[in-house]
């Protein structure tokens, strides 16, 4: 089985909390996972973050972080 790990941290030198802003009315991790899923099941897709707003995000779109 093949595993997709996305990773999301909260701090970039750029951009702060990139991962949670709007994109087309949804945050920029939702499409994030919508295209992973697209290629693999949902129990295969992990996000992996340190940020506790992208964790519950995943979560409530069935991914685990």
């Amino acid at each position: 089985m093949e595993v997709t790990i996305i990773p999301a941290k909260k701090f970039s030198s750029r951009l702060p909390n990139k991962n949670m802003l709007l994109i087309n009315a949804q945050p920029m991790l939702y499409w994030t996972v919508i295209y992973a899923l697209k290629g693999a099941s949902k129990e295969a897709v992990f996000v992996s973050s340190d940020c506790q707003e992208t964790c519950k995000f995943a979560n409530y779109l069935g991914i685990r972080s």
